[in-house]
């Protein structure tokens, strides 16, 4: 709730996700969403950029589906498969309920994309939409 009314406020809005270098809608392939719940909090690489090869419209959606507040995803990303994020590689955390879509360039950048949990067994999923 809010202090600043008497009701909850919600908001939703839409968005298309365009194809590169035009305005054409949509992006019409996905990963399907995968839904993972791993026992270790290790750096679990969830997008490889060499199995891409042109820098298409790349959008990724990740979410934390814990509802504990203490739980929370390392998202971020790292060059030549080295295992862990860095402070540097570091994109964001996202806490219990947060989500986030960021574009990726996996051929131009080369970076496969890393979660790391907070702890062990928590609920989280991610989707990649791109345009081939």
């Amino acid at each position: 709730t809010s202090d600043i009314g008497s009701s909850r406020l919600n908001i939703s809005c839409s968005n298309t996700l365009n194809q590169a270098s035009t305005r054409a809608d949509g992006l019409e392939y996905h990963t399907g969403l995968h839904r993972l719940d791993l026992e270790s909090v290790n750096a679990y690489k969830i997008l490889e950029a060499d199995n891409y090869t042109a820098d298409t419209a790349c959008m990724l959606f990740i979410k934390n589906l814990s509802t504990t507040s203490t739980e929370y995803l390392i998202v971020g990303d790292a060059v030549d498969g080295t295992p862990s994020i860095t402070a540097a590689g570091t994109i964001g955390n996202l806490y219990s309920g947060q989500f986030m879509i960021i574009p990726w360039n996996p051929v131009s950048s080369g970076k496969d994309f890393y979660v790391e949990q907070s702890v062990a067994n928590m609920d989280w999923e991610f989707i990649l939409f791109h345009e081939d």
